[in-house]
């Protein structure tokens, strides 16, 4: 692999650890310290290449930590939990409730006040909407606030990272 795509794949998950050597022969080992199974690729692939050199003269390594913001569980899990509440919100907030009024036999007894079913509707979803937007925005907050996560969006093309660059 390039270094670039090597970089770019230890990013998104899809490598644990990425080996550099420079003109010297010396060894850098670039990986994220908060991944366990990058912590553990180093470890097997340094005992490897320490085993091979004889340990008697070992060879010299380095760690250069790549903390990219993007690459940690906590980006994956924000967006998740986001898209878990909005769907909850249609789900349950919205469709099971109106199944429950009926079940209850509520929707009934609106039937003989002077509102229209269209108002009703409007109503529920506005009052459901004005909840989520709360919900949403104390979501997206603490993840800001407490764990740093951007909430930027990245164009498909363009895979490069300010603190893998460096």
């Amino acid at each position: 692999m390039t270094i670039d795509s090597a970089l770019t794949a230890l990013r998104n998950g899809k490598v644990a650890l990425v080996v550099v050597q420079d003109l010297s022969g010396s060894l850098s080992y670039r990986y994220d310290p908060a991944r366990d199974e990058s912590r553990t690729a180093r470890l097997i692939v340094d005992n490897a290449l320490q085993h091979a050199a004889g340990r008697v003269e070992p060879v010299s390594t380095s760690d250069d930590y790549v903390t990219a913001l993007g690459s940690r569980y906590v980006d994956f899990l924000v967006p998740g939990l986001l898209g878990m509440n909005l769907l909850g919100s249609g789900v349950w907030g919205l469709g099971f409730a109106i199944v429950d009024m009926r079940r209850k036999r509520l929707l009934k007894r609106l039937i003989a006040t002077p509102m229209s079913r269209a108002q009703f509707f409007t109503s529920f979803l506005v009052s459901r909407l004005v909840v989520l937007t709360f919900e949403v925005i104390a979501l997206v907050g603490f993840g800001v606030l407490v764990f740093h996560v951007r909430c930027a969006a990245r164009s498909r093309h363009s895979c490069s990272s300010p603190s893998l660059a460096r």
